[in-house]
């Protein structure tokens, strides 16, 4: 996902929250904007061995500062030896700053390190709403520990999309949404979010402005869902921004309800950026 749609809407958004709208609106300081953008861009690789040439890709643009980070993904992950040689080496990189090292594991059918790697599962966000906050602690604190062991800083969930359409081929028939009520959605994410931080591990919202209603999966194009969509989707993403527990990650979805009319201001600066930031950053991918 950030390999595809990232370059463009993740590079931006950095830009806009950072207040440098007027740099990047001017793509003759190129230079200037890829430095600006590099370290805060993440970036995926193919391979699960060092020696693998898209690794060796990845850690050449993280030293050169292209990007600041890199997202691990299913395919990234072979045996625990060549996994943990991997996240070592990028460890101990010559970059100018300690390198983000993400993933996405929310548990469930999205568990990048579970049992593949001889590592405990853990249960999708649709079984956890069953149980009590407290079971989901417990869960969520042994996932943290995991990811922290493996010295991964952050994990790109958890998922606060609104169960709305339980045949949703991506979010509800996957059991990825804590249910279609916002107040529990809110209350399980947050508990996810807390184990982590004690971990020291950052995560990220998703899937930003609301994947829950939509018919399509956005991994296979845009998910339209303008027929869908409804502001309710947006009360999560509230509550705990409220709390200060919110990083968000923008997903493949057309159109941002009301052109943007229901999100910050300075989210719809977007466009007038996405251009420059593309492409100061484009070797990076």
């Amino acid at each position: 996902m950030l390999r595809r749609f990232g370059r463009r809407s993740l590079a931006a958004a950095f830009l806009t929250l950072s207040g440098q709208t007027g740099l990047a609106a001017d793509c003759s300081k190129r230079p200037a904007t890829a430095q600006l953008v590099g370290p805060m861009i993440m970036a995926g690789f193919f391979g699960t061995k060092t020696s693998d040439p898209g690794f060796q890709q990845v850690l050449s643009d993280l030293e050169e500062g292209l990007i600041g980070g890199v997202v691990i993904l299913g395919r990234n992950v072979g045996t625990s030896d060549d996994l943990t040689a991997m996240i070592n080496r990028i460890r101990s990189c010559k970059c100018a700053s300690p390198p983000f090292i993400a993933i996405d594991d929310e548990g469930g059918t999205v568990e990048r390190l579970g049992s593949n790697v001889g590592l405990a599962e853990t249960p999708p966000a649709a079984e956890v709403a069953r149980g009590s906050i407290t079971a989901a602690r417990s869960a969520y604190t042994a996932l943290a520990e995991k990811l922290a062991t493996l010295h991964i800083n952050i994990n790109l969930a958890p998922v606060v999309d609104l169960n709305t359409n339980p045949s949703n081929p991506v979010i509800g028939q996957r059991q990825r949404s804590y249910g279609a009520d916002s107040d529990a959605v809110a209350r399980y994410a947050a508990a996810f979010i807390q184990a982590h931080r004690k971990k020291g591990i950052l995560t990220v919202l998703k899937h930003f402005p609301g994947h829950g209603s939509s018919t399509a999966d956005s991994h296979a194009g845009i998910a339209d869902v303008t027929t869908t969509w409804s502001p309710a989707e947006l009360k999560p993403y509230r509550r705990l921004m409220r709390r200060g527990l919110a990083g968000r990650s923008w997903s493949d979805i057309w159109p941002i309800p009301g052109d943007g009319a229901a999100l910050p201001p300075r989210a719809t600066d977007m466009r007038s950026i996405a251009c420059c930031a593309a492409t100061s950053a484009t070797t990076a991918w």
